[in-house]
């Protein structure tokens, strides 16, 4: 298995405070926690078989949980206010024609005003979800095989009949 690790470039550190830059770590840290990288790509192959719409949705849906969960991870190792403030310096340097892109920068994704709001207000930003984001993935393996060796049945009547 690779072994994640956190990169922080030069330019990053010296733009962020250091207090910042220790909530950053914390957020990227609950990622490698939580496996989260392992549990998006097990989203991406069982979430193939689905309309695009729905797709798009579902992965949207479990990008904002894991992000608000880690960032509530990272607040509560550093300081609420600390990882609104990076989230926000993080979003302020990006958009400085002058910063080198980053090669990824997953500090700053989805919605930031959002993530923002949810760590200054977090009663009002508990989630609700209908049914478990890890239960449709988990649910949507078998049902990807399934689909998949009927289509390869069908294909395989479909040989036969042509010869």
């Amino acid at each position: 298995w690779p072994r994640p690790q956190i990169l922080v470039s030069a330019s990053v550190q010296q733009q962020l405070a250091l207090v910042e830059l220790q909530a950053l770590v914390a957020h990227e840290r609950a990622h490698l926690e939580r496996r989260d990288g392992y549990w998006r790509l097990l989203l991406v192959v069982s979430s193939a078989i689905l309309l695009p719409r729905a797709r798009d949705r579902l992965r949207a849906d479990w990008d904002l949980a894991v992000e608000l969960c880690c960032d509530e991870l990272a607040a509560q190792r550093t300081h609420r206010l600390t990882v609104a403030a990076a989230l926000l310096s993080f979003q302020r340097m990006l958009l400085r024609p002058s910063t080198p892109a980053p090669l990824m920068h997953a500090f700053d994704g989805c919605d930031v005003a959002l993530r923002v709001r949810a760590l200054l207000q977090p009663a009002a930003y508990l989630p609700a979800p209908r049914v478990s984001l890890r239960l449709w993935a988990v649910a949507a393996v078998p049902l990807a095989f399934v689909l998949h060796e009927l289509g390869e049945f069908a294909l395989r009547d479909e040989r036969r009949s042509t010869d």
